[in-house]
């Protein structure tokens, strides 16, 4: 296998990717998105900030239903059935139990860690011990944070009628016997800014808004002179009968744009306007959403970053790992057959 890879990797020098058509648009379509992502980075990403906390607190104020909740408590819970009773380490002692008998042993068992409770076991130390629930066992019976109508009946008149550093009294629902414990409440409104990850929540939608309005910005600029030469011949085509290699768009005299591009667009077009097949202007439209990808490649070749080492180094890579793909798919021939002689 050492062999034939490193022979791999040398015959790899020689090949013609581009004869090689559906590999070379992979490579390509991995390159672009290298280079897009690349573009985003320096002309978004890096272009715009949210460090200053007197900018954070005033989106904060100015921004109130962007960080309205429901009322919220933070749950741990113990859970104890009769099928975890079942499932459970000791399942060779219940294995010959009734329905009956397990659903009285989960009875049984729920009010004795009720009492250990209540003589001041720490919940989340009984939790590891004796909680069922495998969502929540192995985090000392942490639920998390929930609103109403999540979980089955009588949770929410129990949980919202406890009050913080409160556990309940056991009770009965589909699931089995549940002890729950209440370690923090949220109500209902904007969230207070001093609550523990709402100030760097804050800080992130900020942020967010802000790319987004700079992203925004950058298309289009580079939108800006758009020209796009439609192929007429595919005007009212189905698509999908187009070869993949016909033309249909030039964006600004300089990047083709094919068949097989529009058809990813062909289906979100014809649900957005309810066609069985797109027809010429439809297809413009599809030509011009599709032409961003295209312009924003061509802006980072003329801007050079295409030169930037991290460009470079990724471009040879994938290329290299694409040629080699096509020595290692020759190793074999795949059309060989063993005449009779040689099986005999």
């Amino acid at each position: 296998s050492v062999l034939i890879d490193t022979l791999a990797g040398i015959a790899a020098d020689t090949v013609n990717l581009k004869a090689h058509r559906l590999i070379y648009r992979d490579f390509l379509h991995q390159y672009h998105d290298f280079l897009i992502k690349k573009w985003t980075d320096v002309e978004v990403l890096r272009k715009v900030s949210a460090y200053d906390s007197a900018e954070v607190l005033s989106f904060f104020s100015g921004s109130p239903e962007r960080f309205l909740i429901q009322e919220q408590v933070k749950v741990y819970q113990i859970l104890i059935s009769g099928y975890g009773l079942l499932t459970g380490p000791d399942s060779a002692y219940y294995k010959n139990f009734t329905n009956a008998e397990l659903r009285d042993k989960a009875r049984d068992q729920i009010h004795q860690v009720y009492e250990l409770l209540k003589y001041g076991e720490a919940f989340p130390n009984m939790a590891i011990a004796f909680n069922q629930d495998v969502r929540t066992r192995d985090n000392a019976g942490l639920v998390g944070w929930s609103t109403r109508g999540v979980y089955y009946d009588p949770f929410d008149s129990i949980a919202f009628g406890l009050k913080v550093g409160e556990f309940s009294k056991p009770y009965l629902d589909k699931d089995g016997w549940h002890i729950i414990y209440i370690d923090g409440r949220l109500p209902a409104g904007q969230l207070p800014i001093d609550t523990p990850g709402v100030f760097e929540y804050a800080r992130e939608t900020l942020l967010r808004d802000k790319q987004y309005r700079r992203a925004a910005e950058v298309t289009d600029s580079l939108r800006q002179g758009l020209r796009i030469d439609f192929n007429e011949s595919i005007g009212d085509s189905n698509i999908y009968r187009v070869d993949d290699e016909t033309w249909c768009g030039i964006v600004n005299g300089r990047d083709t744009i094919k068949a097989y591009v529009l058809k990813f667009f062909e289906e979100g077009a014809k649900g957005k306007f309810g066609v069985d097949s797109t027809n010429r202007d439809q297809k413009l439209e599809m030509l011009k959403a599709s032409a961003d990808r295209f312009l924003t490649v061509r802006a980072v070749m003329d801007r050079g970053l295409d030169q930037d080492t991290d460009v470079v180094n990724f471009r040879q890579s994938l290329f290299r790992s694409k040629t080699k793909q096509i020595v290692l798919h020759g190793q074999y021939d795949f059309n060989w057959v063993p005449d009779d002689s040689t099986i005999k």
